[in-house]
């Protein structure tokens, strides 16, 4: 699997497949490292992204009121954002710079009206340590690992593709001073490679996750606005486990409603089209 696309993949699922309705939260605004989570004044929902991995990033911004809003000016910082597609509006003239320690401000008005702002700082990041980058884990083992502590990090979060499966392995987001994870050993039992990696935000709150009536870090609408920091990917094969085939992936699962995605990603990863891979995992 390119890595291009595992980041694309595991964007994807961070920031739209793991996140469930559980706020405890009685208070209308809570405040955690300078990230807070407010009632929303109207009723547009706002999901704004900014990712980094490497030398590279993109940026997403989605705008809806029950239906998709098509016509919405959206900017960060200076740069304009326009609309794709569904409610989606992406920086079409790449001019986003992606830079660890710098603000992003987010402003998104609808009929003249501003009805979300923002501010997020991109964390530095949380790099791999103690381990090579390609490496051979025994099946059944637990794996212990470190990160270097990201800077300007709100929460970090650990993520393990089982590129044979198509199997996720992820942490709920953890305090940003954390700095070591224990991998079970029953997460390794199939043979084949995994993909691990750490992705620093700014923008979410340790231990809370989505609830989609609040603003993560957005002022008026509900939603989110966070910048993110992927680690590099860290391959481990596995070995002496289950041969994978002896599994039946979820691609091949007609009964799951994933079946279809997952076939959509692979077919796009067996072209190498990346814009189509991108445009599916946006969805």
């Amino acid at each position: 699997m390119s890595r291009i696309a595992l980041y694309l993949i595991l964007i994807y699922i961070s920031g739209s497949v793991s996140f469930q309705s559980c706020s405890n939260s009685t208070e209308p605004n809570i405040v955690t490292n300078d990230v807070t989570i407010n009632d929303p004044t109207n009723g547009y929902r706002v999901d704004a992204r900014v990712i980094k991995f490497g030398f590279i990033g993109c940026a997403f911004v989605t705008v809806n009121k029950g239906d998709a809003i098509t016509d919405a000016d959206v900017h960060i910082n200076e740069v304009e954002f326009f609309h794709d597609f569904d409610g989606q509006y992406q920086d079409s003239t790449e001019s986003m710079k992606y830079e660890v320690g710098k603000k992003y401000e987010l402003k998104v008005s609808h009929n003249g009206v501003e009805i979300a702002h923002a501010i997020a700082i991109m964390p530095s990041e949380p790099s791999i340590t103690g381990l090579p980058d390609t490496s051979i884990h025994p099946a059944g083992e637990a794996l212990t690992f470190s990160w270097k502590k990201p800077s300007s990090a709100s929460s970090v979060q650990v993520l393990m593709i089982k590129d044979n499966i198509f199997e996720l392995y992820e942490t709920e987001f953890l305090e940003p001073g954390i700095s070591s994870h224990t991998i079970p050993g029953e997460e390794f039992t199939l043979n084949g490679e995994y993909d691990l990696m750490v992705i620093a935000y700014h923008g979410y709150l340790p231990g809370v996750n989505e609830d989609s009536s609040k603003g993560y870090n957005i002022s008026g609408a509900a939603g989110v606005f966070y910048a993110s920091n992927f680690s590099a990917s860290i391959v481990l094969n596995v070995v002496d486990g289950v041969d994978p085939s002896m599994k039946k992936t979820i691609s091949e699962n007609p009964d799951t409603q994933s079946s279809m995605y997952h076939n959509s990603v692979s077919r796009a990863l067996k072209s190498k089209n990346y814009y189509d891979i991108l445009r599916i995992l946006r969805r």
